[in-house]
């Protein structure tokens, strides 16, 4: 059962197709917000910023991976993601609330293909959260491993997780010991060459061609957009 919600939420209004497109949820645990499947952030503030009141309100869509699918997650307080963001399944995306055409605080949790509201999907079926009034506990983190603070250091100057209270928030709300991970990005950040030391080392053949390179430049916490440019302007 994959909610937007960690642990215990509950369903306060089902699935009615055309009538209602979605569930709306709520939070019992917490109120946060994460991403139920890995795509790319389209949509991500008011629906109609010169009416607050109207429709999802500040809300987040994601297309899913490989797919004509939108994810749809309405009339929230805060959002933690922006327009062009790639997201993975269970990242932290936002913070519930009642903004929108809204009359409490919760989570409207639908999906469409194609952003098209002639397209409803059955977010029953997708998400295997019953179409009934109740409390119920999500799976959605339940096998998920856990990043070693290595990995999580070299995700956070390559940019993933953003920067201070965000990128705290993040961290903490994946369940990581923030501190910590900090220490190994200042660590890392410390030791870390310059772009111009890694162009010269790209030349002579040490971080591979194409793909491979820009996999193994990334992983070390360097962006391939920065190297690349100095690469071409040596080799002239």
């Amino acid at each position: 059962m994959k909610s937007p919600y960690k642990n215990k939420f509950k369903v306060s209004q089902i699935f009615k197709g055309k009538t209602h497109d979605g569930l709306d949820l709520v939070g019992i645990d917490d109120k946060n917000i994460y991403s139920t499947v890995t795509g790319k952030v389209e949509r991500a503030g008011w629906e109609n910023p010169d009416d607050k009141k109207q429709g999802f309100g500040l809300y987040v869509r994601i297309k899913k991976e490989d797919s004509i699918d939108r994810y749809y997650f309405g009339h929230l307080s805060k959002i933690y993601v922006t327009v062009g963001q790639t997201v993975n399944e269970g990242e932290l995306i936002g913070v519930e609330g009642s903004t929108g055409y809204s009359t409490g605080s919760h989570c409207h949790y639908c999906v469409r293909g194609n952003a098209s509201k002639a397209i409803i999907k059955n977010i029953n079926n997708i998400s295997e959260i019953p179409n009934a009034l109740g409390t119920y506990t999500s799976t959605l983190f339940a096998s998920k491993p856990k990043k070693t603070i290595s990995e999580l250091a070299k995700e956070v100057i390559a940019g993933k997780w953003g920067n201070g209270e965000e990128r705290k928030k993040k961290l903490t709300s994946a369940g990581y010991d923030y501190t910590a991970v900090q220490k190994e990005v200042n660590r890392l950040s410390a030791s870390k060459k310059s772009n111009l030391e890694i162009a010269k080392e790209v030349i002579a053949g040490k971080w591979g061609n194409g793909e491979e390179r820009k996999t193994k430049l990334a992983k070390a916490g360097y962006k391939y957009s920065e190297i690349q440019p100095i690469v071409n302007r040596l080799l002239k």
